[in-house]
């Protein structure tokens, strides 16, 4: 971040007049920087290509009428919120992309369980269908185990 004024300001010391003029820049500088990131997000985007007509101190200085210093402090504020905000977009993405393969694989673990344990259900259905026989056959007296679903 950079400093705009070199010198601390005192409420205390300065008159009611020159406290709402120095609020009223600052409201104004505020918004140039925020509108410049909207700009440059759209620019990003691809939505708006107002910047090739125009560069973005003289944008700064005929939309919002500042000097070339607070045009310069504008652009050099919008440009670190802007790219501080690409950077944060990507670290979201990047955990999200975590979050998903965390997901997944307890989602394809799950799976398998299931999976053991229909073949369980499966296999005791079996057994209490051959039980009811006279002479059932051996294969279908064993029953499946959950782990790994192998017949013991």
């Amino acid at each position: 971040m950079i400093t705009v004024f070199s010198n601390r300001v005192y409420k205390k010391r300065i008159g009611r007049s020159a406290e709402i003029e120095i609020e009223q820049e600052t409201y104004k500088y505020n918004r140039a920087k925020w509108y410049l990131v909207k700009l440059l997000t759209r620019e990003h985007n691809g939505i708006f290509c107002f910047l090739k007509d125009f560069s973005l101190h003289m944008l700064v200085k005929m939309k919002f009428g500042f000097s070339d210093y607070f045009a310069n402090s504008v652009i050099i504020d919008a440009k670190a919120a802007w790219s501080s905000r690409v950077e944060l977009h990507k670290l979201e993405i990047a955990e999200l992309r975590d979050r998903i393969t965390v997901k997944k694989k307890k989602v394809e673990k799950l799976r398998k369980e299931l999976k053991g344990m229909r073949a369980m259900l499966i296999s005791c259905i079996r057994i209490s269908k051959a039980s009811k026989l006279k002479k059932p056959p051996k294969k279908d007296l064993k029953l499946k185990t959950y782990r790994g679903c192998k017949e013991r």
